[in-house]
Protein backbone atom coordinates (compact mmCIF):
# COMPACT_ATOMS: atom_id res chain seq x y z
CA UNK A 1 0.00 0.00 0.00
CA UNK A 2 1.06 3.56 -0.56
CA UNK A 3 0.25 6.85 1.09
CA UNK A 4 -3.14 8.29 0.31
CA UNK A 5 -1.60 11.65 -0.67
CA UNK A 6 0.59 9.92 -3.26
CA UNK A 7 -2.41 8.21 -4.79
CA UNK A 8 -4.33 11.49 -4.93
CA UNK A 9 -1.76 12.94 -7.33
CA UNK A 10 -3.51 10.77 -9.94
CA UNK A 11 -7.05 11.81 -8.99
CA UNK A 12 -9.03 12.92 -12.02
CA UNK A 13 -6.23 12.06 -14.42
CA UNK A 14 -6.52 9.42 -17.08
CA UNK A 15 -3.50 7.32 -17.76
CA UNK A 16 -2.15 3.91 -18.50
CA UNK A 17 -2.69 1.84 -15.36
CA UNK A 18 0.41 -0.23 -16.11
CA UNK A 19 2.50 2.93 -16.16
CA UNK A 20 0.89 4.28 -13.01
CA UNK A 21 1.49 0.95 -11.25
CA UNK A 22 5.12 1.07 -12.31
CA UNK A 23 5.53 4.69 -11.14
CA UNK A 24 3.99 3.88 -7.77
CA UNK A 25 5.72 0.52 -7.41
CA UNK A 26 2.47 -1.36 -6.75
CA UNK A 27 1.04 -4.62 -8.05
CA UNK A 28 -2.64 -3.66 -7.81
CA UNK A 29 -4.54 -0.44 -8.34
CA UNK A 30 -7.90 0.16 -6.71
CA UNK A 31 -10.01 2.66 -8.60
CA UNK A 32 -13.55 3.74 -8.25
CA UNK A 33 -16.13 6.44 -7.97
CA UNK A 34 -18.61 7.74 -5.44
CA UNK A 35 -21.91 9.27 -6.50
CA UNK A 36 -24.36 10.88 -4.14
CA UNK A 37 -28.07 11.09 -4.97
CA UNK A 38 -29.72 12.86 -2.07
CA UNK A 39 -29.11 10.68 0.98
CA UNK A 40 -28.21 7.64 -1.14
CA UNK A 41 -24.61 6.87 -2.06
CA UNK A 42 -23.34 4.56 -4.79
CA UNK A 43 -19.72 3.38 -4.67
CA UNK A 44 -18.27 1.61 -7.71
CA UNK A 45 -14.93 -0.09 -7.08
CA UNK A 46 -12.61 -2.11 -9.29
CA UNK A 47 -9.26 -3.72 -8.64
CA UNK A 48 -6.82 -3.84 -11.54
CA UNK A 49 -3.64 -5.88 -11.81
CA UNK A 50 -1.11 -3.17 -12.66
CA UNK A 51 1.25 -5.64 -14.34
CA UNK A 52 -1.24 -7.08 -16.82
CA UNK A 53 -3.97 -4.42 -16.84
CA UNK A 54 -6.54 -7.15 -16.16
CA UNK A 55 -9.53 -6.47 -13.94
CA UNK A 56 -9.29 -8.71 -10.88
CA UNK A 57 -12.47 -7.68 -9.11
CA UNK A 58 -15.28 -5.16 -9.35
CA UNK A 59 -18.37 -4.44 -7.31
CA UNK A 60 -21.02 -1.80 -6.68
CA UNK A 61 -22.20 -0.78 -3.25
CA UNK A 62 -25.41 1.13 -2.61
CA UNK A 63 -25.95 2.63 0.83
CA UNK A 64 -27.13 5.76 2.55
CA UNK A 65 -24.81 8.39 3.95
CA UNK A 66 -25.03 7.02 7.46
CA UNK A 67 -23.95 3.56 6.27
CA UNK A 68 -20.62 4.58 4.74
CA UNK A 69 -18.49 3.08 7.54
CA UNK A 70 -20.13 -0.31 7.08
CA UNK A 71 -19.68 0.00 3.32
CA UNK A 72 -15.95 0.68 3.78
CA UNK A 73 -15.71 -2.48 5.89
CA UNK A 74 -17.60 -4.47 3.23
CA UNK A 75 -15.32 -3.18 0.46
CA UNK A 76 -12.20 -4.07 2.46
CA UNK A 77 -13.51 -7.54 3.26
CA UNK A 78 -14.48 -8.32 -0.34
CA UNK A 79 -11.20 -6.92 -1.59
CA UNK A 80 -9.24 -9.16 0.78
CA UNK A 81 -11.27 -12.18 -0.36
CA UNK A 82 -10.68 -11.34 -4.01
CA UNK A 83 -6.93 -11.32 -3.37
CA UNK A 84 -7.26 -14.49 -1.30
CA UNK A 85 -5.87 -12.63 1.71
CA UNK A 86 -8.59 -13.79 4.09
CA UNK A 87 -7.17 -17.33 3.97
CA UNK A 88 -3.78 -15.94 4.97
CA UNK A 89 -5.02 -14.42 8.23
CA UNK A 90 -5.54 -10.96 6.75
CA UNK A 91 -8.63 -9.23 8.02
CA UNK A 92 -9.62 -5.61 8.47
CA UNK A 93 -9.54 -4.68 12.14
CA UNK A 94 -12.95 -4.21 13.81
CA UNK A 95 -14.31 -0.75 13.03
CA UNK A 96 -11.56 -0.09 10.47
CA UNK A 97 -13.80 2.04 8.30
CA UNK A 98 -15.09 4.08 11.21
CA UNK A 99 -12.04 6.37 11.40
CA UNK A 100 -13.36 8.62 8.68
CA UNK A 101 -10.03 8.49 6.86
CA UNK A 102 -11.56 6.82 3.83
CA UNK A 103 -9.12 3.96 4.26
CA UNK A 104 -9.59 0.65 6.01
CA UNK A 105 -6.22 -1.00 6.68
CA UNK A 106 -5.71 -4.74 6.36
CA UNK A 107 -3.73 -6.05 9.33
CA UNK A 108 -1.03 -8.66 9.03
CA UNK A 109 -0.65 -8.40 5.25
CA UNK A 110 1.89 -7.29 2.75
CA UNK A 111 0.24 -6.37 -0.53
Amino acid sequence: MIARNTAFTYKGKFGDLKQIGHELGVRYILEGSVRRMGEQVRVDVQLVDAESGAHVWADRFDTNRTGLSETQDAITSRLARSLNLAGQGCQPPPGAGASGSGLAPIQGCMI
